[in-house]
């Protein structure tokens, strides 16, 4: 199963303090971190030059148990230079980022080739993988494209970046994509877009108005069966016009419940599996909750009534006892149940 991480993109008007408590209450295992802007001018939240709130962002990070997945946008210009990037990489260390997202504006891809070969070697000593993002109005346009530079630089941190929108407006194809070595692929990107595709409005949308996953025309569910099925999957569902009247933490919930393959609808309905849920529906042996090593915030949120803030102050403070496995923390139940002092019924 994969786990799930909240894009910057998603809520790009909170700071990164911020986006992890949303994160944490909302179900997701990580983040992704827009430390640097897309365009000239975008928003970013450069902690490299913010100590305080890279101190703030560290600490939260340890409450929550969230973890950063990535950090973006590197962007490849003519005139870059792989110098200006060494703060971002001491703050990646100090994030525990796994992932930098990278995209080229550099037309001539043979000068790009050979600094995204430099940037991975450093990139890779601080622990990141390099994932070369392509999008239909740069300079690595397609799957192919990408995967092809990846091939040649031949660096084991370098990898593919899959964004399901971008896969679909470029044309890309399925057969490609299962020909790309499991190792190029670390992380992936996924949203839904409207079967029709007016190219005049294909940044806008990308950057601004996607939809939520099971809302579009993009073939989803291919496309996660054609991925390894261990990634993260990174869900970037920017929504800007509903942002206005919808807060963040709802949308972000709302997303995550969509690539999940299980958003309710509005007559209380649930929809079909998704690729990423269970597939064996058979009945088992229930294990009664007091009987359990461990559980899920969610459930431990369940069983007591209490809601995340609270767990996880008391998690902070050590008075829940806690264990990751993997990039998923659990709750010890024993610890749960001597914290609540009552016996959970079966």
């Amino acid at each position: 199963m994969p786990t799930f991480s909240l894009a910057a993109l998603t809520i790009l008007e909170l700071a990164p303090p911020e986006l992890i408590e949303v994160a944490a209450h909302s179900g997701y295992d990580q983040v992704g971190l827009r430390l640097l802007p897309a365009v000239p001018g975008g928003i970013a939240y450069p902690l490299m030059e913010d100590e305080t709130m890279l101190r703030e962002t560290i600490r939260r990070l340890k409450a929550t148990g969230i973890a950063v997945a990535d950090l973006e946008v590197v962007t490849f210009r003519p005139e870059t230079e792989i110098g200006v990037f060494s703060t971002l990489f001491d703050a990646a260390a100090e994030l525990g980022a796994k992932h930098v997202l990278v995209a080229c504006y550099d037309p001539d891809l043979a000068r790009f080739s050979d600094r995204f070969a430099r940037f991975c070697e450093t990139s890779f000593s601080y622990g990141l993988t390099s994932d070369l993002e392509f999008m239909p109005w740069t300079a690595v346009p397609d799957l192919r494209t990408a995967a092809r530079i990846v091939e040649e630089v031949a660096h084991s941190g370098a990898g593919v970046l899959v964004d399901a929108l971008h896969f679909d407006r470029s044309g890309s194809r399925i057969e490609d994509l299962r020909a790309i070595p499991v190792q190029r692929l670390h992380y992936w990107q996924i949203c839904d877009g409207p079967a029709e595709r007016p190219p005049e409005e294909l940044i806008h949308a990308a950057r601004e108005e996607r939809l939520f996953p099971g809302e579009g025309g993009i073939d989803l569910v291919r496309l996660a069966m054609a991925m390894p099925a261990d990634l993260t999957i990174s869900v970037e569902v920017p929504t800007v016009q509903l942002a206005k009247r919808v807060n963040a933490e709802t949308r972000a919930r709302r997303a995550l419940q969509a690539a999940k393959g299980d958003p309710l609808q509005e007559d209380g309905r649930r929809s079909s599996r998704s690729p990423f849920s269970p597939t064996n529906d058979r009945p088992g042996k229930v294990v009664p909750f007091r009987e359990r090593l461990s559980c899920t915030v969610d459930e431990a949120c369940a069983v007591t009534g209490l809601g995340h803030t609270k767990l996880y102050e008391l998690i902070g403070s050590g008075q829940l006892i806690t264990t990751t496995i993997g990039r998923r923390r659990l709750v010890i139940v024993r610890s749960l149940l001597e914290l609540v002092d009552t016996t959970i019924p079966a």
